[in-house]
Order: C-alpha cells, then sequence, then structure tokens
C-alpha cells in the first residue's frame, strides 16, 4: 500500500480540487470514465490495485457497515446469477414438479449435483 500524504499535501489538493470546483468523488469516477489517454493512465493506478482502497473504505468506522453491506450484496447477485445458470434445462438441473417422480427424485442426489457444480466451475 502506498504511504499516506501528509497533511499538508492533502490540502494543497483539496484546495486545487475546491478551486476547480469538483469533488475527489467526481474526479476519481470520472478518470474511471473517461477515454483520455491521460485519465486512462491515472485509473490503472487504481484498477490494478482496487484491494488497498476497498480494504481502507471498508475498515474505516464511518465506512465500514456501509461497506459490508455493498460486498454482501455483490456476492448474493453472484450467487443468485450462477443458480440461474445452473438451472437452466442444458445443465440438467431444471425440472418442473408436475414432471416429478420418485425415480427422478432419488436420481437427483448429492453425488449428481456434485459432479454439475463441478463441471460448471471448471
Amino acid at each position: 500500500m502506498p504511504a499516506p500524504l501528509s497533511d499538508l499535501q492533502i490540502k494543497a489538493i483539496w484546495n486545487v480540487l475546491h478551486a476547480n470546483g469538483t469533488t475527489l468523488l467526481e474526479l476519481i469516477t470520472s478518470i474511471l470514465q473517461s477515454a483520455d489517454c491521460e485519465a486512462c493512465r491515472a485509473a490503472e493506478a487504481i484498477l490494478l490495485n482496487p484491494q488497498a482502497i476497498l480494504e481502507t473504505i471498508r475498515s474505516h468506522p464511518v465506512s465500514q457497515l456501509a461497506t459490508q453491506q455493498w460486498a454482501q450484496g455483490v456476492m448474493i447477485e453472484i450467487c443468485r446469477v450462477q443458480v440461474l445458470e445452473l438451472m437452466k434445462k442444458e445443465n440438467g438441473l431444471h425440472f418442473t414438479a408436475k414432471n416429478m417422480t420418485e425415480k427422478r427424485l432419488q436420481e437427483f442426489g448429492m453425488e449428481f449435483l456434485m459432479q454439475k457444480l463441478e463441471s460448471f466451475g471448471s
């Protein structure tokens, strides 16, 4: 993780941002969304090492809960999409209750599910 800036450096940067009528959030968001080559180079520092920023935000008492809730929401969405993918007919895990038989229910065991999950992950 890079060394933190001094309070004097932070104030100087803040003054430049303020003089230009922008905020740090607007600057970072604009850099990350810009197609300009200079902004792309600046974005690399953020995009190639997001863990440093995310961990700093996650560990701060003011943003800790919101960060954890955001991360949980992301994981829930990832799992939801993966379950929907697994349940597609072509993956062999899709069935309807009206077509369910005792034999099909017995065939649909943990071993079958494990094989499907393993093949889906690779």
